[in-house]
């Protein structure tokens, strides 16, 4: 008898260990996925550029958004200027805008920074302290003017230089994706409410339009993995009492 209820209290607490596991997985965060055409910061991350060179203390968020006369899909934040810098998603499908922007590949669901007037910036700030994989991805989607560079920047220090963006002409010949990526980056920080700055800047005024991919997601505390273990455990044997 006391065997038994031992068993159960046991089998209750990996069940209620497995369920917390469940209910705090940890998420990701991602630029384009965790988008907003209206809100400024969306969330962890801001939309934004600098206004005296590759300084982060400099960081401006962008305070106009809408969405772009010719092509609608294009949702834009800008400084509302007209003109870069600015940071655009686009929420449909795949649009080619051969001639009329200078031969630029907008593809569906991506973001892109047209870092011509400045650096373009996404800031994302940690929710909580921790330690977070950070990954990011560069690549050109037009074929005219100078190469730009990408950087990242953690917590306001200088910036890191991941070189420059590859060369990936976007013709009509391959309308639908792109001929090349830059620099990958990928790296695990330490964060407690810090910053994550990804960056496109050429230090000129032509600059291509520049896809960036980023996401950052939390690595769990050897004692979160050790609370999941045991949910897991605790279902296994539910499942194989019955």
């Amino acid at each position: 008898m006391i065997r038994d209820l031992v068993r159960q209290a046991l089998v209750g607490l990996l069940l209620s260990t497995a369920f917390v596991g469940v209910a705090s997985a940890d998420p990701v965060y991602d630029l384009a996925d965790d988008w907003s055409n209206t809100s400024n910061p969306s969330g962890t991350w801001t939309y934004g550029y600098f206004t005296s060179g590759l300084d982060p203390s400099s960081f401006s968020s962008f305070a106009n958004s809408g969405a772009n006369g010719t092509y609608p899909t294009l949702q834009v934040w800008d400084t509302g200027g007209g003109a870069d810098p600015n940071i655009i998603k686009n929420t449909g499908a795949d649009v080619d805008t051969t001639p009329n922007f200078g031969n630029i590949l907008f593809t569906a669901g991506n973001v892109t920074f047209g870092p011509y007037l400045g650096p373009t910036v996404a800031r994302w700030t940690a929710p909580v302290g921790g330690t977070f994989s950070v990954e990011a991805a560069f690549a050109t989607v037009q074929e005219g003017n100078g190469t730009p560079n990408a950087y990242i920047s953690i917590d306001g220090a200088a910036v890191s230089d991941l070189g420059a963006v590859a060369n990936g002409l976007i013709g009509n010949s391959i309308p639908n994706g792109l001929s090349g990526l830059t620099t990958d980056y990928a790296s695990t920080l330490t964060l407690a409410g810090q910053t994550g700055d990804f960056i496109v800047w050429g230090g000129n005024s032509a600059n291509k339009t520049t896809e960036v991919s980023a996401t950052v997601a939390p690595v769990p505390e050897p004692s979160t993995l050790v609370l999941r273990g045991l949910g897991l455990a605790g279902l296994v044997y539910i499942r194989r009492r019955r």
